[in-house]
């Protein structure tokens, strides 16, 4: 490799391994080994190569994603073959679930006087859980979100036929929450990820958003008042998108015009402690 080859590599590997540690962190918490974790790797080698990186007015061979990727051209066969281990209907329930219970919590047409949730009948009188579906689910039915949320003791009977908010989180029972964690940790670092891919496109020609502000200098002691404030100001920025993306998806759509996902992801990160001599301790 020349010097700048040189450079790239390294830049690459010390960014790869920043991005590896808190992935193997949560594979070995949950008992996932490096061999479990590199044939999912290999598969996806296989499928970008395959779908991406075919050279322009080609189709793509097997044999050019063998070369590309180094892998043996039979491994490649197989791996074409193989399904992906994806499965994202988990999450869409727990997506939809969510966004009922927070529309329940914080929207002034289901609360009270006070702010607090209303109990809401199933139907009949408005306001009621009907339209806290309709308006929330997209497109679940009201019985069914309804005895979803009992199910996981989100929401309980009351008093006259009318239903109560126990809880604005949905948790679906330490097994399908566990894999729900993933499977939100995919689709988070998933967008985050292909915005940056997008942005440092050579070719590129609009920039998506990306945005990051943070200071390396707080104090332990002032971390958590600065979490909350965080917290609080980011959910009222991705309620009001939340509902700017509801209103622009009609149900009656037509199938003829293609659709694509937009969205804005949040995230608050906090990293390891600076002790205070590490400041100012010069390097060995």
């Amino acid at each position: 490799m020349n010097q700048t080859k040189d450079k790239l590599y390294r830049v690459i590997a010390g960014t790869m391994v920043l991005l590896f540690k808190p992935l193997v962190r949560i594979l070995l918490r949950h008992g996932i080994s490096y061999q479990s974790c590199a044939d999912w790797l290999r598969w996806c080698y296989v499928h970008v190569a395959h779908d991406e990186f075919a050279i322009k007015g080609k189709k793509q061979s097997k044999s050019r994603v063998a070369i590309i990727t180094g892998i043996t051209r039979v491994e490649v066969a197989r791996q074409l073959e193989v399904k992906s281990p994806a499965d994202l209907q988990e999450l869409e329930t727990h997506q939809r679930a969510s966004r009922v219970l927070a529309g329940w919590s914080r929207n002034p047409d289901f609360n009270d006087s006070q702010g607090q949730p209303l109990s809401l009948p199933f139907h009949g009188e408005s306001p009621n859980f009907s339209e806290l579906v309709n308006l929330y689910s997209g497109g679940t039915t009201p019985r069914a979100m309804l005895d979803e949320l009992i199910s996981v003791n989100s929401v309980k009977p009351a008093s006259s036929q009318k239903y109560q908010l126990v809880t604005q989180k949905y948790l679906s029972g330490a097994r399908v929450v566990k894999e729900t964690h993933f499977e939100m940790l995919a689709h988070a670092a998933n967008g985050l990820l292909n915005t940056i891919a997008h942005n440092t496109e050579d070719e590129c020609e609009e920039t998506w958003l990306q945005l990051q502000t943070y200071n390396k200098n707080i104090p332990v002691s002032m971390a958590e008042d600065i979490r909350k404030h965080i917290k609080l100001r980011s959910m009222d920025i991705i309620y009001e998108i939340d509902e700017y993306l509801f209103e622009r998806s009609p149900e009656d759509l037509e199938h003829s015009e293609e659709v694509v996902e937009v969205g804005l992801g949040v995230y608050l990160f906090q990293n390891q402690q600076i002790k205070p001599n590490q400041l100012t301790e010069k390097p060995q």
